[in-house]
C-alpha cells in the first residue's frame, strides 16, 4: 500500500476527489495499475525507494491530468492489450521464419513465455493459431496474385517463403483452413494477358 501522507503532500485535495469515477487520467490508470501489481510480485528491497517514487509520480500525474486525453484517441487500452498488439505485429513481421516460437517472441519483447500465452488465452486464440492464420493469409495472397511478366513462384516456393517446413504440411493446413487446395487457387486465378487484345 502507498502511504497516504505522501500522496496528500503531492496532490492537493486528493481525499476529496478519489471518491469520483472520473478523477484520474484514463490513459494512465491501466499503466499505473499494472505497474503496481508487478511491483508487488518482486522482492525489490534495494530499489524500493526509487520504484516507490516513480509510482508516486505516476499516480500524481494520473490524478493531476484527469481530462488530458487527446480527442482523436480511441478509448484507452490496457497495457495487456497493447502488449498483445505488439506481439501480433512482431509475428506479422517475422512469420516467414520457420523457427519463430513463443519463447523467441517473448525474449525479444522482454516478457515471460507464460505471460505471452496468458495474453493470447485472454483473446481466445493461441500463439500457434495466430501464427498459422497469418502464414496462410499471406500464402493465399501470393497464390492468388496474377502472373507478372510470365513469372510466378511455385507452390513449394510460396510454402517455404511463408514459414512452412514442407509443401505437404502447407497443403494440408491450407486445405483445412480454406476448404480448397493451393493448386486450385492458382488454377482459378485470372492472369492478365501479356499483350493487350487489339480492338476490332
Amino acid at each position: 500500500m502507498m502511504p497516504c501522507d505522501i500522496l496528500r503532500a503531492r496532490v492537493r485535495g486528493i481525499d476529496d476527489c478519489t471518491g469520483r469515477t472520473d478523477f484520474a487520467n484514463p490513459l494512465l490508470v491501466p499503466v499505473v495499475r499494472t505497474l503496481a501489481a508487478q511491483f508487488l510480485k518482486f522482492d525489490i528491497r534495494e530499489t524500493s525507494e526509487v520504484l516507490e517514487r516513480t509510482l508516486i509520480d505516476l499516480v500524481a500525474l494520473m490524478v493531476e491530468t484527469p481530462h488530458a486525453v487527446p480527442m482523436d484517441l480511441p478509448l484507452h487500452k490496457s497495457l495487456a492489450t497493447i502488449t498483445h498488439e505488439r506481439i501480433v505485429d512482431f509475428i506479422s513481421d517475422n512469420f516467414a521464419d520457420p523457427e519463430l516460437s513463443p519463447k523467441t517472441v517473448a525474449s525479444v519483447l522482454k516478457i515471460s513465455t507464460r505471460y505471452l500465452h496468458k495474453l493470447f488465452h485472454a483473446h481466445g486464440i493461441s500463439f500457434e493459431q495466430t501464427l498459422m492464420k497469418i502464414r496462410l493469409a499471406e500464402a493465399h495472397r501470393l497464390l492468388a496474385s496474377p502472373v507478372v511478366a510470365g513469372k510466378k513462384p511455385s507452390i513449394c516456393e510460396i510454402a517455404f517463403a511463408c514459414g512452412f517446413s514442407s509443401q505437404a504440411h502447407f497443403s494440408t493446413r491450407f486445405r483445412n483452413h480454406f476448404g480448397t487446395t493451393p493448386r486450385s487457387v492458382v488454377s482459378n486465378t485470372r492472369c492478365p494477358p501479356i499483350f493487350p487484345k487489339l480492338s476490332e
